[in-house]
């Protein structure tokens, strides 16, 4: 049934791009919309899409996977194979990476 309702939407979301004469770019909102078309009251509201919520989300997500790794056993391990790395050949190019400073970011990126 899945399959049958991720079809349905997808269908409906190429009507909807057809119907707006192929614009490019919106195929997002072309997709929420079809979702709501097709899902109803189940859809997603259309304000988790914010950056606010994504931000949000995505700030849980990163916490709950640190904890998972915590409690994982793997910290150790991890934590030496990073020594090994930097006390063996990457040492070198490390070295010069930070003496190179922070890389030239493109105007308008993200720092």
């Amino acid at each position: 049934m899945a399959d049958n309702i991720f079809d349905r939407i997808r269908e409906r979301a190429y009507q909807i791009w057809e119907s707006l004469g192929h614009p490019q770019g919106d195929h997002d909102d072309h997709w929420l919309q079809a979702e709501r078309e097709i899902l109803g009251k189940d859809a997603a509201p259309p304000d988790s899409f914010s950056h606010e919520a994504a931000g949000r989300d995505a700030a849980r997500d990163y916490d709950r996977d640190v904890k998972k790794f915590s409690e994982s056993g793997q910290v150790d391990a991890k934590v030496k194979e990073a020594e090994r790395a930097l006390d063996g050949p990457e040492r070198e190019e490390l070295r010069r990476a930070e003496e190179a400073g922070p890389a030239t970011r493109p105007r308008g990126s993200a720092s």
